[in-house]
């Protein structure tokens, strides 16, 4: 019997941790070790302005302290900023059957994506442009567009934004499920 054995690269927000809805959600939802990537320490709240560059850095020196090859399953679950890492570390490490959750794409993410790739962005999220919108809406096929949500995925009503989490989940996880089968 070949059990599979995964590990999650958690990649967040800025402001998006593992306490948030999302992100816990699918560290609790998919069994396996997890990698957690916190470079939020870089971000100047006083300037509002956060390093990618040095978070890119942080997240491949983490990665490379582990053994990757012991594992069959790599799952990428990226938002925001986090997506912009994730597909940058899939693309530069060189990682073709890794799984990704990509959870708001910021505008900078987009060109790291994969037609293999799970996405989610709301319709009011103002961190992705209308150019980017429409090239996603138009060139993939794993997407979830919910209607009316922000940012972090929520439409400001409690009953909605749980029926919001649960679509995302089952979605997210029939999406890791099926790619089981791809070669």
């Amino acid at each position: 019997m070949n059990i599979l054995k995964t590990i999650k690269i958690i990649a967040p927000g800025i402001r998006y941790d593992l306490s948030k809805p999302l992100l816990k959600m699918f560290d609790e939802a998919i069994k396996g070790d997890t990698l957690y990537l916190n470079y939020s320490y870089l971000y100047d709240i006083d300037k509002d302005f956060f390093d990618k560059e040095e978070a890119f850095k942080y997240s491949i020196n983490k990665i490379k302290e582990v053994d990757l090859s012991k594992y069959n399953e790599i799952i990428f679950i990226g938002k925001s900023i986090g997506t912009y890492i994730s597909g940058r570390l899939i693309q530069e490490l060189n990682l073709p059957r890794a799984k990704f959750i990509c959870l708001t794409p910021l505008d900078i993410s987009l060109g790291f994506l994969r037609q293999t790739d799970y996405i989610v962005y709301g319709t009011k999220d103002k961190y992705l442009s209308k150019e980017g919108r429409y090239f996603l809406k138009y060139m993939f096929v794993n997407l979830s567009i919910i209607d009316d949500a922000n940012h972090r995925l929520e439409v400001g009503d409690e009953e909605k934004n749980r029926k919001i989490l649960e679509q995302i989940k089952l979605e997210g996880l029939t999406y890791l499920d099926s790619s089981n089968y791809m070669e």
